[in-house]
């Protein structure tokens, strides 16, 4: 072939590798979060993902891909599950371990365990049922097998927005920012995922997988806490409900 007639054909194969490459630079450039290809609550964008959360999260449907790629679970809709307290109101109280399955700072990190966790669960409608709310509140708990983390060492709350499907499947999307682990306080963003049903009056959580975005944490000098924008995913399949 030809070598001078491929030249143009060439120039227009470099210049569009390079403006893909530029456009994408751009796209994850931005300055203010966008979020158009899941279906989750807008409130996830307003309010939790806001622009304070570093530059590269910004491109929410790109993190959203990638923490999927990671093991995280992202259920999508508008028919979460109900989940109070076996009266019909109040929360539910679940123990649930934090078995690191991703780090993407330090991969090393995969496959330890942060100990277990008392969360405690409400999800419910707003005055309005435009949305599904969630009120979670967690402390780590002391367990023999990781006397490390003590009763009470890691704890925040906060209420968030709530997606799903088939009255079962759910993703919680808060943003903590009374976040407290030691002396060291942090605000993170949660997404917590899972498979909620109720059967003979009896709450079972099965297939949770949680991801943590760290946002600001306060001094920490001998460095307990993970550093802004760390991004880890945890998972436990089968978390002990307490009536």
């Amino acid at each position: 072939m030809n070598t001078l007639a491929m030249y143009p054909f060439l120039r227009i194969y470099w210049g569009l590798i390079l403006f893909i490459l530029v456009s994408c630079e751009k796209f994850d450039d931005l300055s203010n979060p966008v979020l158009n290809r899941y279906e989750v609550p807008a409130e996830v964008l307003e309010e939790v993902f806001t622009a304070d959360i570093p530059q590269n999260l910004r491109n929410v449907d790109n993190f959203f891909d990638r923490i999927k790629e990671q093991g995280m679970v992202i259920h999508e809709g508008n028919q979460p599950p109900y989940m109070v307290g076996p009266t019909g109101a109040g929360v539910l109280k679940f123990t649930i371990a934090n078995n690191c399955i991703y780090d993407d700072k330090n991969p090393n990190n995969e496959g330890f365990s942060y100990g277990k966790y008392e969360e405690l669960i409400q999800v419910y409608s707003d005055q309005n049922q435009d949305n599904f709310l969630a009120d979670i509140a967690y402390t780590s708990i002391f367990n023999p097998d990781y006397p490390e983390f003590q009763r009470g060492l890691d704890s925040g709350s906060a209420t968030g927005y709530v997606s799903g499907n088939q009255n079962r499947d759910f993703t919680i999307f808060l943003k903590i920012t009374n976040g407290k682990y030691d002396a060291v306080n942090y605000s993170a963003i949660w997404i917590i995922s899972g498979t909620y049903v109720l059967m003979d009056r009896k709450s079972e959580l099965t297939n949770v997988t949680k991801c943590m975005v760290m946002l600001e944490k306060s001094e920490d000098p001998e460095d307990k806490v993970a550093d802004r924008g760390t991004v880890r995913i945890f998972r436990d399949d089968a978390p002990q409900w307490s009536p």
